[in-house]
């Protein structure tokens, strides 16, 4: 009996050890995150496993469609999207939608006219399929999350087909070192909206503004601490709202159609070069 019991458990130990086990515990939309290997981290088997998952999960983008928006729903734990930009093809009429992260994006179920291209971390978007496409919206939670908009920008006036207003919406959650960098240019499509949202605060979170934002006939709306790190151009067909604090030691230049309303203290950090 003692000699069966052993055996029985030599081959449990064994088991747990195995690739088998190891992959009973990787989520599908996970293992290409854990295919990569970070500096300085060694991988063995068994439970450091789910260490290593535990560390690059926060990394995950969960895409779906709601009301013809596409959302990219960010990890609790936090997410950094390193370059968020756009580009479409007229000819295909694809819109494709890169957000760099180091974990991985996915679907929770597949969605028609839309695709995942893990390797490049785009999301393909047939408009010939979702055919009222009305924009973007990524949605943080209470983790650090940090989105930079990257070269090439967001240019949904560029998209012909779809609804004739398509907006974008950021919005990191309630993290306080939270941002919203705009490095390169945005663009909405007709009435679309252009909504910053953050509870980051500091010179170096919040939203920070550093190229041209346009909004055709739609507002622009920002929750959130700004700081203009350049000299930046703000129009919009509508109004233009700005909730909190504004500072940079830059030029804001601003149009609307509407009233272009300032709720927080301007300059009172780092007073604006000019306005």
């Amino acid at each position: 009996m003692r000699s069966l019991f052993r055996a029985l458990f030599a081959k449990s130990f064994v088991f747990s050890g195995s690739a088998l086990f190891a992959r009973s515990f990787a989520a599908p939309r996970t293992r290409r995150a854990l295919g990569r290997r970070r500096r300085g981290f060694r991988t063995s088997p068994g439970f450091d496993l789910l260490e290593q998952r535990a560390m690059l999960a926060a990394d995950d983008i969960v895409v779906s469609l709601s009301a013809n928006r596409v959302v990219m729903t960010l990890d609790t734990l936090g997410t950094t999207i390193s370059d968020l930009h756009t580009n479409y093809n007229s000819v295909t009429n694809v819109l494709s939608i890169t957000a760099s992260t180091a974990g991985a994006i996915s679907t929770k179920q597949s969605i028609n006219g839309i695709k995942i291209d893990g390797k490049t971390d785009q999301i393909l978007v047939d408009l010939s399929t979702i055919k009222t496409f009305v924009g973007i919206s990524v949605v943080g939670a209470a983790g650090q999350d940090a989105v930079t908009i990257g070269p090439g920008g967001v240019n949904l006036a560029a998209v012909t087909k779809g609804n004739a207003a398509q907006g974008l919406s950021i919005d990191t959650g309630a993290g306080v070192s939270d941002s919203i960098v705009v490095a390169n240019s945005v663009a909405t499509k007709g009435d679309g909206a252009l909504t910053f949202t953050t509870a980051g605060k500091g010179p170096t979170s919040g939203i920070q503004l550093g190229a041209e934002l346009r909004a055709p006939t739609g507002a622009a709306t920002f929750q959130g601490e700004v700081t203009v790190t350049e000299n930046v151009s703000l129009s919009a067909g509508g109004a233009i709202a700005f909730s909190s604090t504004v500072d940079g030691a830059r030029r804001l230049t601003a149009s609307a159609g509407g009233p272009i309303t300032f709720s927080g203290a301007v300059g009172g950090r780092v007073p604006l070069q000019g306005i």
